[in-house]
């Protein structure tokens, strides 16, 4: 009974936390990241890229919702723990995500902090750049 309790409620927080990447970026969350970009992205490529570019920076921490949401429910998939969206669902959406800049502007940086994720990224473009 603990067990079904148990994956009933690891169940609910995915659903939590997959509803909330829908969530929209807020205005304060915009301002965070122009008091601080070095804490989200190279501080070169901001300077460059994202500065001026609200569409742009919008879009780079929506994407960063999206990533760090993607890099859990793959280590869920490393710790033996069901996905209920299934493993293949996680890796399509990765995989139409790579159309955009800003989710690869992401990848770069945030890499170190999610290594095994990173690495399922990596495959993936390899896979895309071998078709």
């Amino acid at each position: 009974m603990q067990n079904r309790l148990l994956k009933a409620q690891i169940l609910r927080d995915r659903m939590e936390m997959y509803w909330k990447t829908y969530e929209p970026v807020s205005d304060r969350a915009i301002e965070q990241i122009h008091l601080i970009p070095e804490d989200y992205m190279n501080i070169e490529k901001y300077n460059k890229y994202y500065k001026d570019n609200k569409k742009s920076i919008r879009r780079y921490m929506t994407l960063l919702q999206l990533y760090e949401y993607l890099a859990f429910t793959y280590s869920l998939k490393i710790l033996r723990l069901p996905d209920p969206l299934t493993y293949t669902w996680t890796e399509l959406w990765t995989e139409s995500l790579l159309k955009y800049q800003e989710f690869l502007d992401i990848h770069e940086y945030h890499r170190p902090y999610y290594e095994r994720y990173a690495e399922f990224v990596d495959s993936i473009i390899l896979k895309q750049k071998i078709k």
